[in-house]
């Protein structure tokens, strides 16, 4: 019986203790879940695509506006740039839009 009434008093003070750490389990990870979403999700990329000529370099460049993170930012943001003004960007990764025998590929040209 003394063994009970030991295990009943630890069973009651341990009860004090459940309280804040399932209130602790519950809330990191929706903290954690809200501060990542901010920081993390909310980077847009400048990517330089070369002024395109043709129908299928526009639906690329409109595609590329249209992709958003899971919060609904825009993700992709396409810089475009005529091409003389390749050579003069600072960045050094260009995509262009070319159009190949029955379809349009887009390479990424690196300097």
């Amino acid at each position: 019986m003394t063994r009970f009434r030991l295990l009943l008093l630890n069973e009651f003070k341990l009860a004090r203790t459940a309280l804040p750490i399932h209130a602790v389990s519950i809330l990191q990870p929706a903290l954690f879940y809200l501060l990542m979403s901010f920081v993390l999700v909310h980077a847009t990329f400048d990517v330089n695509v070369v002024q395109p000529a043709d129908e299928a370099g526009q639906r690329l460049v409109a595609a590329m506006r249209e992709v958003g993170s899971p919060i609904g930012q825009p993700y992709i943001n396409p810089v475009i740039l005529s091409p003389d003004q390749v050579n003069d960007t600072p960045s050094r990764q260009v995509i262009t839009i070319e159009l190949r025998p029955a379809t349009g590929v887009a390479p990424l040209h690196v300097e």
